[in-house]
């Protein structure tokens, strides 16, 4: 398997310690990226070194909207953004995935299966042939 690349955009420990222990256990070669700020978003995460993105509702300097839309408008993310909104209402689903968010998971959420959408999801990511 090609390695695989997951970014978590979160200030909150325990949301990605929840999700990346069980991961790293099944799959050792994981990248992980942790970004904790603005700065941290824009020095580290580009589509040619990020497979998925995983963002936490959580995060408190910005809004979560605002996050997804400046990964898709600003620095043209296409990899698949994985949200945890903490609000499901329609409207804000609707805005989330207009906005770029493919997968929305409600909080709270179970780890584990969480996990293994992920661990699929690295198991069938295309080979790259560049």
């Amino acid at each position: 398997m090609t390695k695989f690349t997951i970014a978590f955009i979160t200030d909150d420990i325990v949301f990605s310690n929840l999700i990346v222990i069980p991961l790293k256990r099944e799959l050792p070669d994981l990248r992980i990226i942790l970004c904790k700020s603005m700065a941290e978003i824009n020095d580290q995460i580009n589509s040619q070194f990020c497979d998925l993105i995983l963002l936490d509702s959580g995060f408190s300097s910005v809004s979560s909207i605002e996050i997804i839309e400046y990964l898709r408008k600003e620095k043209r993310i296409i990899s698949p953004i994985w949200f945890f909104p903490e609000i499901l209402t329609n409207e804000y689903t609707h805005k989330s995935i207009l906005m770029g968010a493919n997968k929305l998971f409600n909080k709270p959420f179970d780890p584990y299966f969480i996990v293994n959408e992920l661990i699929n999801t690295a198991k069938n990511k295309p080979l790259n042939v560049n």
